[in-house]
């Protein structure tokens, strides 16, 4: 009756990075295995949700991590457990599954259709809250999976948000899921935004590494918010924003996505017959996804298949086109069929003048500020528009632009923004 005590105790340890460590060196990793392959007379549902979570944390060790996915029976039994629908673990045996890599990530989007709030389980008031108010200003605003799956918070939630907004609070850095959820904005390079929730002292830790130097916004205060939601909206400017529109077709919502984000769900049902407003949709609604057992087979016994069917099927869906890149890819077609709309682009809070949505074919022709705006916009990295602009990089010095340049006369230093920068050019310069 005292063993849930001792798989609560192993949770809380894989939470310290210090204290896994120590368990990678103890073989702390089989122990747990075992643990989690006890019969089912002498397991209960409490120690499986208790090893799911310990499970989870560990993955966040890169040692561990692989000791993990070599002990076939643990990952088999989670498998188990992340298919049951109604299983009381199936959140942390998904949450877990997604970080070792069973559940696969996706492929990288162009889509960017919500804000995204990141916070921990104690917080969920507060996140509805801002949600609430954010929605009030006509902001498409992602808190929780529709479906219920927890990996939809990363496969769909953060991978298409258009701003990752970590809602820090004394315990943000101890809850699996938020760690899990701000490392992958910053592996899609994400726009990241930190709401100070409370009033408690941080520890030095991980979390440091993600929120330096970001923008910061004060939420620890309820009675401030308005003050503090203009602040953030500043921030924000028109990332993840439903706007109206001055004409349209008869019978059509006066509400629409922004015009460069084509793959927003259609806001039609945020307006009634008799034209009063409504909060915006949930954002992200998919049909109900399922996870099939071929999706759970680990890269431990060589090519996942999981990955092969997520290529297959994201090639699929871009029409044949590996890279979605081609006349065929589906965010093309959209760029290509509609018209390019002049958009309210801003740096720092600032309109940039003249900052329009220019056709990618002309990319020689752009301004600097239309090279500030492309930054900003299209690839979320609006940190180094300022140094564009100082360096006065238009559309020809754009495609002349190499690795080291970006990185010694533009002070690009993240070799992944450098990639990401290089790699969008000679997408624009093949065209």
């Amino acid at each position: 009756h005292s063993l849930w005590k001792v798989v609560l105790a192993f949770q809380e340890l894989c939470k310290s990075d210090t204290h896994k460590e120590s368990l990678v060196r103890e073989n702390g990793v089989s122990l747990l295995a075992r643990l989690m392959d006890l019969s089912p007379e002498r397991q209960s549902d409490r120690n499986l949700v208790f090893g799911c979570t310990a499970v989870w944390h560990l993955a966040f060790n890169g040692q561990a991590k692989a000791l993990l996915c070599e002990e076939a029976v643990l990952c088999e039994r989670m498998e188990e457990i992340a298919l049951a629908d109604h299983h009381v673990a199936m959140q942390e045996a998904r949450g877990a599954l997604f970080q070792l890599g069973i559940i696969p990530k996706p492929p990288f989007a162009d889509a960017m259709t919500h804000v995204f709030l990141s916070f921990d389980d104690v917080m969920e008031h507060r996140a509805e809250q801002i949600k609430a108010q954010l929605e009030a200003k006509q902001y498409l605003v992602w808190i929780r999976p529709t479906s219920g799956k927890m990996d939809e918070n990363f496969r769909i939630g953060v991978a298409n948000c258009a701003a990752f907004c970590a809602c820090l609070s004394a315990n943000y850095h101890l809850s699996a899921k938020a760690r899990t959820e701000i490392n992958f904005a910053a592996d899609c390079t994400k726009h990241i935004i930190t709401l100070v929730v409370d009033d408690e002292s941080r520890e030095q830790c991980w979390l440091q590494a993600h929120i330096h130097g970001k923008p910061t916004v004060d939420f620890s205060c309820p009675d401030r918010d308005e003050e503090s939601i203009q602040e953030l909206i500043d921030i924000l400017g028109t990332r993840g924003m439903v706007v109206k529109r001055k004409t349209g077709a008869p019978g059509e919502s006066p509400l629409s996505p922004m015009a460069s984000r084509p793959q927003v769900a259609s806001a039609k049902s945020s307006v009634t017959e008799d034209g009063s407003a409504q909060p915006p949709p949930q954002p992200g609604e998919r049909p109900a996804d399922t996870l099939p057992n071929s999706a759970l087979n680990s890269s431990r016994a060589g090519t996942p298949a999981a990955k092969v069917e997520s290529d297959q099927t994201s090639q699929a869906q871009r029409g044949g086109d590996p890279d979605g890149t081609g006349p065929t890819s589906p965010s093309r077609a959209a760029r290509s069929s509609e018209p390019h709309l002049a958009v309210g682009h801003t740096h720092n809070g600032r309109d940039i003048p003249g900052a329009t949505a220019p056709p990618d074919e002309e990319v020689h022709l752009w301004t600097v500020n239309q090279v500030a705006a492309w930054l900003d916009k299209t690839l979320v990295l609006g940190q180094y528009q300022q140094t564009f602009i100082d360096q006065k990089v238009d559309g020809l010095k754009l495609a002349s632009m190499d690795d080291e340049q970006l990185e010694g006369q533009l002070h690009v230093a993240s070799k992944l923004h450098r990639k990401k920068i290089l790699t969008r050019v000679a997408r624009l310069v093949g065209l």
